[in-house]
């Protein structure tokens, strides 16, 4: 292994070779023999000597330690996270797979998270040159590869129950990461309802205050609206209080309230929420409890659950339902809610999204919404 550390693979894995042959039940020396492998790039050499191992040693952790990395050597950062994951469920108290977890947050843009983990490998083992190599990295690169993000979105919208013409409606979101924590937003959207077109303007910023406390504020504003609110202004934010684990991830606590200004009316909204991380971050549930104020501070209460799962590394997919008041046009109205979508990864900068919403408006209409939309990131 010195050899190889000295990059003289080829002579390493001939004495390795020599080794395993020695004693080929050993499972150092096997593993020693595909780490190597892997460092030439003969990635399938190396999984079936690492597999080899846990089959006679289920619970050994530094084959699960080398199971992650030779995934994450292949960008495979969902097997990786699995493999960390049950190493460090095995040793809680092991270096290795907290360095491992965090390499592949900050691999997938997850940098206060990749930061957490790796602050807690410092504190496992205050002198671990490693772990604070990561950490200075980490505070000393804020450096964004892809900065910019455009949504666009075009939604139609079918009537049921009472007769209406189609409704069609557009948005075109674009967002800029001025450093790791803080995202300044701005948005231009317009609906077309019987003949006539309301526009509205979005602007906003959102800031990570700390690796569990993240906050958001925006305001909008559509003059001479009809239906839209002609002054929107809405703050919330989110508080995480449960970290990874092996099934349940984190557990974020979220608020948010609004206020929207319609020319004959007014409605606030206060949300509390709550999302669960299962999975590894694969799947994720959020329940919001949703209260509503008309004018006359009357309150409507409801609720909403949505469940996303990423079944692939480029494929998302979501559904949720609702009972909740619904405002439209200023007025609120106890709906029910059934949304399924799909998200699919073009590109690692490219995604196309359709939606499906259908909405029940109590002793009224039933609307049914079909959306595409394009997210580029660049």
């Amino acid at each position: 292994m010195v050899i190889a550390f000295d990059g003289r693979h080829d002579e390493a894995l001939e004495i390795l070779s020599r080794a395993v042959a020695l004693s080929p039940k050993d499972p150092d020396i096997r593993l020693g023999h595909a780490k190597v492998t892997s460092w030439k790039g003969r990635f399938e050499d190396a999984e079936n000597s690492v597999e080899a191992v846990l089959a006679d040693y289920p619970d050994y952790v530094d084959a699960w330690n080398l199971k992650g990395r030779i995934a994450f050597y292949q960008e495979n950062f969902s097997e990786a996270a699995r493999a960390f994951a049950r190493a460090r469920k095995l040793a809680p108290d092991n270096l290795e797979p907290l360095l491992g977890a965090g390499d592949v947050a900050f691999a997938s843009g997850e940098r206060e998270q990749a930061e957490m983990l790796f602050r807690a490998a410092l504190a496992l083992a205050p002198n671990s040159l490693e772990a604070q190599k990561r950490i200075d990295q980490l505070t000393a690169e804020p450096t964004i590869e892809k900065p910019w993000r455009i949504d666009i979105t075009g939604t139609e919208s079918r009537f049921s129950r009472q007769s209406r013409k189609k409704w069609r409606s557009g948005s075109f979101w674009i967002s800029r990461r001025l450093d790791p924590a803080t995202t300044v937003f701005g948005a231009f959207e317009a609906e077309n309802r019987f003949a006539h077109t309301d526009r509205g303007y979005i602007a906003g910023v959102s800031h990570r205050f700390t690796p569990w406390l993240d906050a958001y504020a925006e305001v909008g504003t559509a003059i001479a609206a009809q239906f839209r609110p002609r002054w929107n202004i809405a703050v919330g934010g989110g508080l995480r209080v449960l970290e990874n684990g092996d099934i349940f991830g984190p557990s974020i606590f979220t608020v948010d309230a609004r206020h929207r200004e319609y020319a004959n009316s007014s409605v606030t909204d206060l949300t509390p929420g709550l999302r669960q991380y299962l999975f590894d971050g694969r799947v994720w549930i959020t329940g919001r409890w949703l209260n509503s104020f008309d004018a006359s501070a009357k309150r409507l209460t409801g609720w909403s659950a949505r469940v996303d799962a990423q079944v692939l590394e480029r494929l998302r997919l979501k559904v949720g339902w609702s009972d909740a008041p619904e405002s439209d046009a200023g007025v609120s109205v106890g709906t029910q809610s059934l949304t399924a979508g799909i998200v699919v990864g073009v590109t690692p900068d490219v995604d196309l999204r359709l939606d499906f919403l259908r909405e029940d408006r109590e002793n009224s209409y039933i609307k049914k919404d079909v959306s595409t939309g394009l997210t580029i990131r660049f």
